[in-house]
Parts: structure tokens; sequence; C-alpha cells
């Protein structure tokens, strides 16, 4: 056998070899691929495993969190239960708090009403006193302040006056002199008629600025001081009790008078004075005593301005200064109105006295008064204080009592029924059946169909029938503070 035969064998034997050695790899890829296969399904199969344990987890633990939430609600409901009971024990001691303070403010409401029309009426009359007493002294002062401005006007006019008829001759220096020897001047010492006066000067003539002295001896004693003194010239009247008006037997038209009719005053002078103005008669103007002259010629006329008209002489004309009886009539007058406004000022002065210490009085008692309704008021007020308070404390039972209803509800809501879980899921029913239930106990006068129409929440009706005589109670305790407020009210519009 040749080397080609056996290299042909043994090509023939590897072929053989690797047709089989491509079997026995065909073989293996196929269990290869059925081995991967089953590796993959069994990785799917513990990945699925391990996903249904986390699930399962998770639905424990969320079962365990629901379990613990339901316990604490069961927990907080049977905490809010016992702080209801607390509550309703309080309502009922407030209750009970209620009704002895209602009675209390009883007795006080009609203790502090007694006498208030009293108060009233005694603050009315001392106001009006008061105002009385304050109108007087108003009055009195302007007629103070009124009589001293006359006074003082007066006074005035008289010291104008005096200075006016203080003489600067020797007349002058007799009477600065304080000598005994002369009475005064004859103008200040008689009284003529209104309207007269410068007729009566003109018909005395010289002698109306005289000094009056009682005797010749009188006024020769003066002569000689003045001589003596060198203190100028003087004319003197001396006065005659025994002189006497000789007038003419002639009747005088209407409107004259004999001028010795028209001086009045001490005896002596105006005696003398009468005597030196005998036959003379005033008229009223030239007219009449041209009149008179010519029908009487033995008369002489002296009109009321000053002019002197006789059968053989006359005298007169403008321009002349006013006489000196006139200006001693002006003084007299202003005198004379002088004291009755000092009399006056006095008067009112004491008066006002009187009026400031009734004023006094009067505001005394109308502060008397009104301290009394102060009191009065505070007292009122004391009372709608007290009666406030029982509704504030009423208010915050209220808010307790809603706060444990919520919890109520909640509890309702907890207890794993479908009509709990549809309640709790609804949400807006149970709104407005726990608004109904607090309107409810809130507003409810003492009646029982409120506590039947809360058949579901029967404790709480039963709380609140219990609290509502309480709430009657204070809201009549309101009611007659809010009536004694308006009585206070009343008495301060009619004081304002």
């Amino acid at each position: 056998m040749s080397s080609l035969d056996r290299a042909r064998d043994a090509k023939a034997e590897l072929d053989s070899e690797v047709a089989a050695a491509a079997v026995s790899l065909e073989a293996a890829e196929v269990a290869r691929r059925e081995a991967e296969d089953l590796a993959e399904r069994s990785e799917r199969h513990l990945a699925n495993l391990l996903r249904s344990v986390a699930d399962r987890r998770e639905g424990v633990a969320r079962l365990a969190g629901d379990v613990a939430a339901r316990r604490s609600r069961v927990e907080a409901a049977e905490a809010e239960i016992g702080r209801l009971r607390e509550s309703k024990d309080a309502a009922l001691k407030r209750a009970h708090e209620a009704t002895t303070e209602f009675q209390h403010l009883e007795t006080t409401v009609a203790s502090v009403e007694d006498g208030e029309e009293d108060l009233d009426t005694a603050h009315e009359a001392a106001t009006a006193e008061w105002d009385a007493a304050k109108a007087a002294l108003d009055t009195l002062k302007e007629a103070v302040h009124t009589a001293t401005r006359e006074r003082d006007t007066h006074a005035a006019r008289a010291e104008a006056l005096e200075l006016s008829l203080a003489r600067k001759d020797g007349a002058g220096e007799l009477l600065a002199s304080g000598s005994t020897a002369v009475r005064g001047t004859v103008a200040a010492l008689i009284e003529v008629e209104a309207d007269a006066e410068d007729a009566i000067a003109a018909a005395l003539g010289p002698l109306a600025d005289a000094l009056a002295v009682d005797s010749v001896e009188q006024a020769v004693d003066a002569i000689r001081w003045l001589r003596d003194e060198d203190a100028g010239r003087a004319r003197f009247l001396v006065a005659d009790a025994a002189a006497r008006a000789d007038n003419p037997q002639a009747s005088l038209p209407a409107g004259a008078a004999w001028a010795s009719d028209l001086v009045s005053g001490a005896g002596g002078i105006v005696d003398t004075v009468r005597s030196l103005v005998s036959g003379v008669a005033v008229v009223d103007d030239l007219a009449a005593a041209r009149a008179l002259v010519t029908a009487v010629p033995e008369v002489t006329a002296v009109t009321r301005r000053g002019d002197v008209l006789g059968a053989r002489s006359a005298f007169g004309g403008a321009g002349d200064a006013p006489s000196v009886l006139h200006m001693q009539a002006a003084l007299d007058e202003a005198r004379a109105k002088r004291d009755v406004a000092a009399a006056e000022v006095e008067r009112t002065t004491f008066a006002l006295r009187e009026a400031e210490e009734r004023a006094s009085q009067a505001r005394v008692r109308h502060e008397s008064t009104l301290e009394r309704l102060n009191e009065s008021d505070a007292r009122m007020a004391a009372v709608a204080e007290q009666a406030r308070a029982p509704r504030r404390d009423r208010a915050r039972g209220e808010g307790r009592f809603r706060a444990p209803r919520r919890s109520d509800r909640r509890c309702a809501g907890a207890d794993g029924s479908p009509g709990s879980r549809a309640r709790v899921a609804r949400g807006a029913p149970r709104g407005r059946t726990g608004r109904a239930r607090t309107d409810r106990v809130g507003y409810r006068r003492g009646s029982d169909a409120a506590g039947r129409g809360c058949a579901g929440r029967r404790g709480g009706a039963r709380q609140g029938d219990r609290v509502a005589p309480a709430t009657a109670d204070v809201r009549g305790t309101r009611q007659g503070a809010s009536g004694t407020c308006r009585v206070a009210r009343t008495r301060s519009d009619r004081r304002a």
C-alpha cells in the first residue's frame, strides 16, 4: 500500500471523525439552546416570585398602617368621649351657676332700678336750678358792669365839671382856704328848675358867680382876708331871711313864670336871691319877652337861653359860655347820677355775691346728683357685664360641644360599615347635618323636638337638653341687663 493510499485512508478517517464531531457539535448546540431557554424561563419565574413576595409585603404593610390609623382614631374618639363627659359636667355646673347668678342679678337689677326716677328728677331739677343760677349770675355781672361804667362815666363828668367850676380868682382862694366866713357859692346853695338855669343866671347877673355869706360882718372879714393875702377880688351875696320877692300884680302869659318861683334852697340865701329877681319873668323866647314887656313895662323878661329884655335895657346874643348855674346844675345832676350808679353798683354787687353763693350751692347739688347718677350707671354697667359673662361662657361651651360632634362623625366613619364609609366619602351631607344639629343645640328654647330629631346623636341631644335651661336663664338675664342698659342710655340722652 502506497503512501497515497494511506493518506487517503487517513483523510477518510479524519472526514469521518469531522462528520461525527459536527453531529456531536450540533447536538451540543441544541442541548445548549434548550438549557439556555430553561435558564431564561427559570429566571423569569424567579423574578415573578420575587415580585409577588414584594407585593405581598407591601400589602401587609398597608394593612398594618390602616390598622394603626384606625386604632389611633378609636383612641382619639375614646379620649374625645371622655372630654365630652367632662364638658357635660362643666356645662351642668355652669348651668347651676348661671341660675344662681340670674337670681342674684334679678335682685341687683331691682335694687339698682329703685329710685332711678327720683335720681333723674332730682338731677333734672338740679340742672335747671344751676342753669337758672348761672343765667342770673350772668345777668347780674352784666348789670354790675353796666352800673360800674355809668358810675365811672358820671364820676368823670362830675370831676370835669368840678374842674370847670374851680375858681381862679379871689372867690376860689377863699373857698380853697377853708374860711368860715363864706358858706359857698350861690350856685351851689340854690336849686333852679330844669331849663331855667341860664335865665336865672342872666337875671342875677354878676351875682350868679358870687359867694354866699350869712352877714355883712362875714363879708367884711372875707374882703379883709383877700386884701391881706393879696388873693384878688370877689363878689358876695349876704343872706337876708327877711327879704321877700315883690313881683308886679300882673298876669303872665302861658309858658311864662316868675323867676322867684323857679328858685329854691336853704333859707336866707334863697330869700335874698328871690328878692333880687323880683319883677323878672322867665319866658320861652324873644317874641314872648317882647310881648310881655310891651304889655307890662315894669316887668323884665328873661328867655330860657339867657336873653334879658326890659323896658329900658336889654342884654343877650350868642357866644357866651354856659352859665355857672347851668354848670352847677349839670354838676349836681352828674353827682346825683353818680351816686345812683354807685348805689346800683353796691346793690348789684351784693346781689352778685348772693347769686354766686346760690350758683355755688346749685353747682354742688348738681355735682352731687350727677355723682349719684354716675354711681348708678356704674352699678348698671356692672350688672350688664355680669349679664354678658354667662353669654360668653355659653359661647365657649357651644364651641366645646361642636368639636366632639366632629369626633363622633369621625368615629362613625371608622366603624368599617359601608354606610359609614359612604357618609365619610360624601362629606357634604355630614357637614349640613353637623350645622343643623349645632343650630338646634345653640338656639333651642327648651324644646325636646331637637333631641328626637337627632336620634343618631342621642347622647349629645341629652346633653343639649340639660344645658338648655341654663341657656334660657342666661338669655333672660341678658334681656334684663339689656333693659337696664336701655334705661341708662335714655337717662344719658336726657342728661346730654
